[in-house]
């Protein structure tokens, strides 16, 4: 059982149970946003990813969904069958571009399968063992408890600077600058608009890698070139 081999209908599955959990646990509510904001904000999500240099899995069901969630604050995250779910305090905190990178991000995500790589590595020896023992109802079980498991998981690393590779190359494509991810991702890991970036990236670790992947990917615009 990997990523690859789960079927549409298992990550659909997976991720209306995932939502249901959330929302039960009153996780997320009912969004706040201005309807004329959202509806702008659809069509930035469909100008996204119509971009035929995405060259999306056509599996996947792309769609937004707004949340709102004070207990989860500025944040963003994909499900497995192409939910991009996004809280309105990270909307509010952001500009258009930076949303476009987000978004991008997220859709990463989705196309390298990182929400059910994350949950089946996880849970990886549980299955290894069930296959050796024989026990079928172990792995039956396993498989009905992903939707918790990944209501709880969070992503390497190796997979978030995977997806910011993913949007800083689609952003670039788009004639955007990778530098809108970053001043997303540096939003999202404050609360304090003051904060200078070396002290929260000296508390940040990850964050400090991120920034740096990000800039590397980073080139001079065509009005730049001919300016220097």
């Amino acid at each position: 059982l990997v990523g690859s081999e789960m079927c549409i209908r298992d990550r659909v599955r997976i991720s209306e149970q995932t939502m249901t959990i959330m929302e039960k646990t009153t996780i997320l509510k009912t969004t706040q946003i201005d309807p004329e904001r959202v509806q702008a904000l659809e069509e930035l999500f469909q100008e996204t990813i119509q971009d035929s240099d995405l060259n999306l899995n056509t599996e996947f069901d792309y769609k937004l969904i707004l949340k709102h969630a004070p207990a989860m604050g500025k944040n963003a995250f994909a499900l497995p069958s192409g939910s991009i779910i996004f809280t309105d305090e990270l909307i509010e905190a952001c500009s258009d571009d930076q949303i476009r990178a987000v978004m991008l991000h997220e859709i990463g995500h989705v196309e390298l399968q990182h929400g059910i790589r994350s949950v089946i590595q996880d849970a990886g020896i549980v299955i290894v063992i069930s296959l050796a023992i024989g026990d079928a109802n172990g792995i039956s079980s396993l498989v009905s408890s992903l939707p918790a498991l990944l209501a709880e998981s969070h992503y390497s690393q190796k997979f978030e600077i995977e997806s910011d590779t993913f949007s800083c190359q689609h952003l670039q494509l788009q004639g955007l600058k990778p530098e809108f991810l970053g001043e997303a991702l540096t939003l999202l890991h404050t609360d304090a608009v003051e904060v200078p970036l070396e002290d929260l990236i000296s508390t940040h670790p990850s964050l400090k890698t991120r920034l740096e992947n990000i800039r590397s990917h980073s080139q001079p615009t065509i009005e730049e070139r001919h300016t220097n």
